[in-house]
Parts: structure tokens; sequence; C-alpha cells
């Protein structure tokens, strides 16, 4: 393919986008044509067709950009990294057309919003969904669900300690770039989302595995309570019902949030298909049912209409656990709307997720996060069946803790 061809199909590529049009052909192609160093464009060696995916032209834009001067034949990381960033912005609509187009899109079908945010953070490449060479469903006694990636995905840069932006989380990172590190987030985006007034984001996390893995985020950089945290998950499931969301209570004093956020999937988990062991319902809160579930880790499900007492209810769990047992290890919190009905997944978890290195940290930034105790599992190359035979056992002492515990309720 001739440089004057990359070129074009880019720039059709751009146009479909959705954030330019067909008069902005000629624009777009100078601009590109800048960008590597290109001073004429030859229309006789065009001919229409349809583009090659985004990062087939990308590539062909590498080599150019080499050949013309642009980037050193043995370019740095950061380098490259920039110059592929300025190509992706294009194919990204601005802020305000992203989340018009999502608000639209929204008001007939919340998928097609969602699968049209998703479409342009895939092509972009703000979004990687690692190859996964073998999944196995793990059904006696309980559904797990195990998937092996098949190469191992390069390790992200984060920022911190800095003053703009504060964190990797913070929304401030939306077009950022900076030569301090090899971070480019020209072509990140965010949704924009108004929680009973206070000012909310979500975005698509930039290793999806699981399906559609998304960040909720509040606008400011601070941290919120375990109770703030419930009521933004209630009001979440009421605008994504597809997706399940939660987040993990921590002790371990490195693991602790700067910018508090939530995580989820657009997908149902293993432990939604967990059979009940006891069935019972909470005193001080008449609305509410309460579940223990045949699981490998001690696992309850609280059910309500009622959300603010399913809110009440789940912190009082959580509390009391903590205040009897303490916080040895992290608790998985999870929740998931379905139809009229409110459903909260607490997973009190013992040592065997916090010592399984070979169990891939699925959560932003390369933590852990609570799709493993809910039982959706990404398994490194170097898994061995050990791992599963382990993840596949209770852990009798922890069973009889919560069978005690559930009598305290």
């Amino acid at each position: 393919m001739n440089k004057h061809q990359v070129i074009e199909n880019f720039v059709t590529l751009a146009i479909q986008s959705g954030g330019w049009m067909e008069m902005d052909r000629i624009y777009l192609q100078n601009r590109l044509m800048d960008l590597i160093n290109e001073s004429t464009f030859d229309a006789t060696q065009v001919t229409k067709e349809i583009p090659p995916v985004a990062m087939e032209l990308v590539e062909q834009f590498i080599i150019i950009a080499k050949e013309n001067g642009v980037l050193p034949i043995e370019a740095a990381t950061n380098e490259q990294s920039q110059f592929v960033a300025q190509l992706m912005d294009f194919l990204t609509p601005p802020p305000s057309v992203v989340n018009a187009m999502f608000s639209q899109h929204y008001n007939d079908e919340p998928q097609v919003a969602l699968d049209y945010f998703y479409t342009i953070c895939l092509q972009n490449h703000q979004v990687e969904v690692p190859s996964v060479s073998r999944t196995d469903e793990l059904t006696a006694p309980y559904p797990l669900n195990l998937k092996t990636l098949s190469t191992d995905l390069p390790a992200k840069v984060t920022i911190t300690n800095a003053d703009y932006p504060k964190c990797s989380v913070c929304m401030t990172n939306e077009g950022y770039s900076t030569q301090r590190y090899p971070i480019v987030e020209h072509a990140l985006r965010f949704i924009r989302l108004n929680l009973l007034g206070d000012s909310w984001f979500f975005r698509f996390a930039p290793v999806s595995y699981q399906k559609q893995q998304a960040i909720f985020l509040s606008e400011e950089h601070s941290v919120i309570t375990r109770r703030e945290k419930l009521s933004r998950m209630i009001q979440l499931v009421d605008v994504f019902s597809s997706y399940m969301i939660g987040f993990d209570e921590v002790a371990d004093s490195n693991l602790i949030e700067k910018h508090s956020y939530l995580e989820g999937a657009n997908q149902l988990f293993p432990i939604e298909s967990a059979k009940n062991a006891e069935l019972m319902t909470l005193t001080l809160f008449p609305t509410v049912t309460i579940r223990s579930l045949i699981w490998n880790q001690s696992a309850l499900s609280l059910s309500s209409s009622q959300p603010l007492e399913l809110l009440n209810a789940m912190d009082y769990v959580v509390s009391k656990w903590i205040n009897d047992y303490g916080l040895e290890h992290q608790i998985a919190i999870a929740l998931r709307k379905n139809e009229e009905v409110y459903t909260g997944y607490i997973i009190f978890t013992d040592e065997r997720l916090t010592h399984a290195r070979q169990l891939v940290k699925q959560g932003f930034n390369g933590q852990s996060n609570w799709f493993d105790a809910c039982g959706a599992y990404v398994l490194s190359q170097a898994t061995n069946r050990e791992v599963v035979q382990s993840l596949e056992q209770e852990d009798s002492i922890c069973m009889n803790r919560l069978d005690n515990f559930i009598t305290t309720l």
C-alpha cells in the first residue's frame, strides 16, 4: 500500500468514527501529511476501498515516519507512543461529541450506547482484549470460570505522585500526554454521569479481561466511604442494568486508594448461579432476604426490592464481620439489578486469592479486584493444575466461621 493510500484510508476511518465530516477530508489529509513530514498528496495513486483496521494503517504510518526522519529508526517507546497517540486522536471524536452520541444511543437502547463507545475505544487502542487460549467451566460443586491467557500483556505505566493529573484514575487524564512518562491519553474519553447531583464518570478499562470491563469514578480526587460506594453502586446499576458493579474492602495499606472508583463488567458472573446453602431474613431489615451460598469462599447474597434497605443491610453485615473477625483478607462486594430486585454479594475471601500468584490481577492498574471472588478467574500462562485444584476446594475453617456469623445476624 503506497503512502497516499495509507493517508486516504486513515482519513476515511476518521470520518467514519463520527468526529469529522466528509468536508473535513482535505483538512485531515493535510494534518496527517504534516505529522509524517510529507509535502504532497497524489490523488491519482488512491483508489476507493474499504479501509483495513486502524492498527494496520498505524504500522504503515510508523514506517513512513521513520523513512521521513520524523521518528528515529530505533524509536524509544515514549516517542513512538506519542506518535501513535496523535494518530489515534484523529479516530476519536471529541468528548462533547462522544457524550452526545452516547446519550442519543442510550435513549434508544442502552446496550447500543455501550457498544458505540466500546467500538471507539477498541479502534483507538484505548482498550485491549487479551487473547485467551483456554476457557474451562467448572461445574462441580460451583460454576467457576477459568480463562488462560495465551500471551502476556505489556505492563502499564501509571502516573504517581503528580500534581496534574493527580492519579491515573482522574478524569483530567482525558486527552493528556507528557514527556515524563510513556503515557499518552490523547484518545482517552470519559462518559459524564450525574448521580443525584454528583459528577461521576465512566470509562472502559484499559485491559478488558471480562466483557466490556469498566471503571466508574467521581470527578473529585477523593476517597469515599463504603456506604457511599454502596449508594453509588445502586444508582449505577439503575443506569447500567446489564452490569454487575462492585469494589473490594481491603486491609493492606499499600492497596488503599487515593481516588475512589468502582469496577464492573457487562456479563453474568459465576456466583450468580451458586446454589443456596441456607435462606433467611434479617430481623433488622425485614424486606431483605439473605442467603449463604455453596461457594469456594465464604459468601452471602442479599436481595430486596428496596434499595435503601439493601444498602443498610449490606453495610451492616460487612461492618459486623469486620468488628467480629477483623479484615485479614479482602472482602469483595458486588451488586446486580434484575428488573426491580437488587441483589448484593458479599464474599469474605481467604488467603488462596491473596497468595495465588498465578492469578492475573484483573483490576485497574494491575490490582486484584472482586472478579476473582465472584468466580471469574484469569490464569497466566505459567498456571498449573494445583492452582485450579486449590480454587475448587472449600475452606472449612472459613465456612464454619460463616455459619457461626450467620446465627448472630
